[in-house]
């Protein structure tokens, strides 16, 4: 029994294979730096620029813009924008792309809410005509992915001018579908995490200005110390977490006179020995408070020198 030796590969098949492997190798290497690097403590201006110098570099594309709305869904004022490549487009511009990608996106939520199965892509290569307004330079053909989150349209991610083909593939519509839905993820998670730092703070805000509450003479003290603090670190050119930092510890510097006694706080004479040594315990006091607390065992440090000279 002989089996016919295997016929080798006509050139253009392997080149095909080969091209397609790279392409799908480079879009995997470029969804896992995408989804390392979103952090939600970045802002999101700069993390999308950055991002979208790296999908620029896989789509091929003359412009790729990434539109988002802040908190609020209904909100009326212009979009935020961040976008990269060569074609130039005004603000005119890209109200008149947005209109059009938000208006695909709010049909397809509604239409989902009636079964249909339209995900609201806009997908056109005839933009010219459909669009009738003058463009800098001949938009041939444009692709808008909507970014969505349970049903919450939060923007758009679009890219214009399909460069080295006639129009855009369904390899690149599946991979701006993969980046959009990073981008909601990201921008879902940055909602939440300052929704969650607002609480924080504003609890925080609470505790010190009931401590400081306590004495006429210093209401509104921490609050005026960490605004300062903060003007401060922001004059000096420190990096953003840093400059939270330093507003943190002003505001909570004065917490350790939660465990003095408030006839020694309020005293309006002079205080006596013991009584002052009361008073110099409360940075120490306020340390020990806060490294109790893992997130703030850094901000403890501070507290606990405040005083020193």
């Amino acid at each position: 029994m002989s089996c016919d030796s295997p016929q080798p590969r006509d050139n253009n098949d392997l080149e095909a294979l080969t091209s397609s492997l790279s392409q799908s190798y480079e879009e995997i290497a470029l969804l896992h730096r995408v989804s390392d690097g979103m952090r939600v403590t970045q802002q999101p201006q700069d993390l999308f620029s950055r991002l979208l110098h790296d999908v620029l570099e896989v789509i091929n594309a003359e412009k790729l813009i990434i539109f988002w709305r802040g908190n609020n869904e209904t909100d009326v004022e212009p979009p935020m924008v961040a976008s990269v490549g060569a074609l130039p487009l005004s603000r005119v511009h890209l109200d008149v792309i947005w209109d059009r990608s938000t208006a695909c996106a709010s049909q397809a939520v509604q239409n989902q809410s009636a079964g249909s199965g339209l995900n609201g892509i806009l997908i056109d290569s005839d933009v010219d005509r459909s669009y009738s307004y003058e463009w800098p330079k001949p938009i041939r053909n444009i692709v808008g992915i909507p970014i969505r989150r349970d049903q919450q349209n939060l923007g758009v991610l679009v890219a214009l001018n399909k460069i080295g083909k006639p129009d855009f593939d369904s390899i690149d519509v599946k991979l701006l579908i993969s980046v959009g839905n990073e981008i909601a993820v990201f921008l879902e998670n940055f909602r939440l995490y300052h929704e969650m730092q607002e609480l924080f703070l504003g609890s925080l805000r609470a505790l010190s200005n009931s401590i400081d509450a306590k004495d006429t003479y210093t209401c509104g003290h921490s609050e005026r110390v960490a605004f300062i603090c903060r003007h401060l670190a922001e004059k000096l050119s420190f990096e953003p977490t840093r400059i939270n930092n330093v507003y943190l510890a002003g505001l909570l510097h004065d917490v350790g006179k939660i465990g003095v006694s408030e006839a020694v706080l309020c005293k309006p004479g002079r205080l006596t020995d013991d009584e002052f040594t009361q008073i110099k315990k409360h940075p120490q006091i306020g340390a020990d408070i806060l490294k109790s607390i893992k997130q703030m065992e850094h901000i403890s440090r501070i507290v606990l020198s405040h005083h020193e000279r």
